[in-house]
């Protein structure tokens, strides 16, 4: 029997395009038809003195502490270490070096002469203090420091860093918070006061006057401790609207336009006055099964759902071609505990609906549950499960309720997770989702050795290894719908170099230049 159409029986526009996720969540943004202009005629060569760069992901308040993953962070401020896609090994910033005393003490080593943009000296106090701030006041990167029992200053130089057990990912989290000035923070007031005079050590840092509704400018910072800005100020525009940001970008208002709709794919090929990209955004949408009660306590319901799936009928539809399948596993590649030992399931609709038939549950009725802003994804899957037997209910959600399904648990049977790599990359990160919360979808005592052994593991070799069992136990209990990864579009003007949309939601801009 020949295969239906993959969105059968659901209205979805090939005009939108699903964008982007942070710790699962994300942005839908419509795409637009672009007329083709020549919005670098008037480029003379030399390099320009000033960068215009769009995005379509949130400027959050400026605290350094209280935000995650934030282009803001990665050029205004600056952690011990850096780990972003594809590193096998901690790149050094604040930090130069690290030991590790006992499998649960590691000493960082304070870069001599780092300055904070007041002109401070950064020393080992303000260290310790931006990660104990971020644990005592629970900002966003609290919920990655639960294994850390201490961040003590021991001399003006040295930080020493203690866990409760052995950390294989203590450089991916120690990455992740960005150091602040104590002194100022606390004369401040604290963050919201900091987010008015936001002081890092990045290599820009954030001029005054700014609103994080509209744009922030940043200023080359001459006291930088490593490579100095390549262009002296860059000014980040926020477009709450995608179709207005690629607009600007096409008329020449904008020389780096982040976060485009997948339209652009399309409408800007070719064109020579741009070069549009698609690359893995760090973000993937990781479909949960509720295996706590009916139909998907069966695994053959399980099966069922995942042999009804076109993934790649849903890049084509959602993403203009550019999504990467979850290819049968959580990790993707260039995340570590990727293999390609594993492969996506095959679409076999047949196959759905006799498994469906043999477990007695055709025409059972599921309730398919996400965030509004994935409304299309929801539907889409929704109508290729609807196609082998099964009748779903979508379930489109504000953040504030999809956050506390999320953190609370839910009773829908299929639940939009969400997982964002970014400053992680490693298979970790949605493994950790699998049986979390005060209600987990997922009760398997062998799942939770298998997950925990992948924890104790601090030999990197050994530790890949236990990961690939984790994906390999996951798909053979089939607890998650394999579907995609959603694509970064970026685009930058002719003359534009310096930029690398492989980051995803966060874009590094120090050593990008334009023409003028």
């Amino acid at each position: 029997m020949a295969p239906r159409n993959p969105l059968s029986g659901v209205s979805v526009d090939r005009r939108r395009f699903l964008q982007f996720g942070a710790m699962g969540a994300g942005f839908l943004l419509a795409g637009s038809a672009l007329t083709a202009c020549s919005a670098d005629a008037a480029s003379t060569g030399t390099v320009a003195s000033s960068l215009i760069i769009g995005t379509t992901t949130s400027i959050n308040p400026l605290t350094g502490l209280n935000s995650s993953y934030q282009t803001y962070q990665y050029n205004a401020f600056d952690s011990l270490v850096r780990m972003l896609a594809d590193a096998t090994e901690p790149v050094a910033r604040i930090a130069t070096s690290w030991t590790s005393i006992d499998d649960v003490t590691t000493d960082f080593t304070i870069r001599d002469g780092v300055k904070f943009h007041d002109g401070t000296t950064l020393t080992a106090e303000d260290v310790a203090f931006s990660f104990t701030e971020s644990i005592e006041k629970k900002f966003v990167t609290a919920s990655i420091l639960t294994n850390i029992v201490s961040v003590t200053a021991i001399d003006p130089r040295t930080v020493r860093v203690v866990t409760k057990t052995p950390e294989p990912l203590l450089m991916n989290i120690v990455a992740q918070v960005f150091i602040v000035p104590k002194a100022a923070f606390v004369a401040a007031g604290g963050a919201d006061g900091f987010a008015m005079n936001p002081i890092g050590s990045g290599p820009y840092k954030i001029a005054s006057g700014f609103d994080i509704d509209t744009s922030v400018t940043f200023e080359a910072f001459t006291d930088f401790w490593g490579t100095p800005a390549a262009t002296p100020t860059v000014e980040l525009r926020y477009f709450s609207d995608s179709s207005a940001m690629a607009a600007a970008f096409e008329s020449g208002q904008l020389s780096v336009a982040h976060e485009l709709p997948g339209s652009a794919l399309q409408t800007l090929a070719g064109n020579s006055d741009f070069e549009v990209s698609a690359a893995f955004s760090g973000s993937q949408n990781m479909m949960q099964f509720n295996t706590a009660k009916a139909p998907f306590n069966d695994i053959r319901v399980r099966q069922a759902a995942n042999a009804a799936i076109d993934s790649q009928g849903l890049i084509d539809a959602l993403t203009y071609g550019a999504g990467t399948k979850e290819d049968g596993q959580l990790p993707i590649k260039s995340v570590f505990g990727y293999t390609d030992t594993i492969t996506t399931p095959k679409t076999d609709q047949d196959k759905a609906r006799k498994l469906l038939a043999e477990a007695g549950a055709t025409g059972a009725a599921i309730t398919i549950s996400g965030l509004n802003l994935y409304k299309p994804l929801l539907e889409a899957i929704g109508g290729q499960l609807a196609a082998v037997g099964f009748k779903p209910t979508i379930q489109s959600n504000e953040a504030a309720v999809w956050i506390s399904q999320f953190r609370e648990g839910t009773d829908a049977d299929l639940f939009f997770r969400g997982a964002s790599y970014t400053g992680v990359f490693d298979a970790d990160r949605p493994f950790s989702f699998v049986s979390s919360g005060n209600r987990p979808m997922v009760s398997d005592p062998k799942w939770t050795e298998l997950y925990a052994a992948s924890r104790r593991e601090l030999d990197r070799d050994a530790r890949e290894k236990k990961l690939i069992e984790c994906s390999e136990y996951i798909k053979e209990q089939s607890y998650i719908l394999y579907t995609y990864a959603r694509p970064s579009v970026g685009g930058v003007t002719a003359g534009t170099k310096g930029i690398d949309f492989s980051t995803g939601i966060m874009l590094q801009f120090d050593q990008a230049t334009t023409t003028a």
